[in-house]
């Protein structure tokens, strides 16, 4: 399938995970998390939710309530859409409000979501219940194809696989239970599960990559400092220098934990508590504060601004000179 049959939010949700790292290129791939994020793995669960919701305004408009109805009747193409979420119970670890958000999401995908032709793949070494479980027992009865590779205990497998649960104890290295739940008995069976080769998926991913050059996904890593270049604010004044300055000046502090990568910023105006205040790690406050200053001096004129520095470290220590980037940036105009 092209691009324009079939588009994929990618979740890893393994604190640390890069198991997806492999498809940075695909142009099959909308989204991209990286390293289990709780908050923006919500976020992207319910931007797939809203794309719902979108696609039903657009069926009724047309009379119709079937994916394939749409699509004989538009002419406007429309893709499938798969979510797949690696250890998507991580998505409960999150704030109350991102946990109650990706559960009321997750329930409106899988009720839902193959009407508008949106289908979820979810995976996890272990099925949580009760208060710690996010996939509620009404989106779980949604999934009728299930895969079970080996457990302890069978009563592991009895919140999982609808019939014959104590098949799980007896698999050896490879094998998995599969089961179609509304094809019992003979979609039920043990099988042997394929391994991708991460070599054989880059060379595909390339070769897909080349062939839609113009597609690229957003990938979003919990581990990497967001960059200067997904802000087209910031990019557009460090590639053209504002004679002016804009009337109300940002401070662009990082981005939001969201599947569009909002940034976030400080307005400076002339108002009562236009003032910020920085409190973490000194590492991490340090890279705040030299954010928000580098991205005053982008916005404006030098004739327009002084900014003074005073930096309290250790001037022996190595981290003194950080400041140093600002002149460099600024010029006379900034004094450190």
């Amino acid at each position: 399938y092209s691009p324009s049959e079939l588009r994929l939010y990618l979740l890893d949700m393994k604190p640390g995970g890069t198991e997806f790292q492999v498809y940075t290129a695909l142009p099959h791939a909308e989204v991209i998390g990286l390293g289990g994020a709780a908050e923006y793995g919500a976020s992207v669960v319910h931007r797939v939710a809203a794309e719902l919701e979108e696609r039903g305004r657009r069926f009724r408009a047309l009379g119709v309530d079937k994916f394939p109805e749409f699509r004989e009747l538009s002419e406007e193409p429309l893709p499938r859409v798969v979510l797949v979420v690696d250890e998507f119970q991580a998505l409960g670890e999150g704030t109350s409000r991102s946990r109650n958000a990706a559960i009321r999401d997750l329930e409106i995908i899988a009720s839902r979501g193959r009407s508008f032709g949106i289908h979820m793949m979810l995976a996890s070494q272990r099925l949580r219940v009760g208060p710690e479980q996010v996939l509620s027992d009404q989106a779980r009865a949604e999934c009728s194809l299930r895969i079970a590779f080996a457990l302890n205990e069978s009563k592991d497998a009895e919140r999982f696989l609808q019939h014959d649960p104590e098949d799980v104890v007896r698999l050896k290295t490879g094998q998995a239970v599969f089961e179609d739940a509304g094809s019992y008995p003979s979609a039920h069976a043990i099988v042997q599960v394929a391994l991708s080769e991460k070599e054989l998926i880059r060379k595909h991913v390339s070769r897909l990559a080349s062939a839609h050059a113009s597609r690229l996904p957003r990938v979003f890593s919990s581990y990497d400092a967001p960059s200067i270049q997904g802000n087209t604010v910031l990019s557009r004044c460090a590639a053209e220098p504002l004679d002016q300055p804009t009337r109300a000046l940002q401070l662009f502090l990082g981005e939001a934990m969201d599947a569009d990568g909002t940034p976030i910023a400080f307005t400076l105006k002339r108002d009562v508590g236009a003032n910020l205040l920085v409190v973490g790690p000194e590492d991490s406050a340090r890279g705040v504060v030299l954010g928000a200053c580098g991205s005053l001096l982008l916005q404006t004129a030098p004739s327009e601004r002084r900014l003074v520095v005073v930096n309290l470290s250790d001037d022996e220590s190595s981290e003194y000179s950080h400041f140093n980037v600002l002149q460099n940036l600024g010029g006379s105009d900034v004094t450190v």
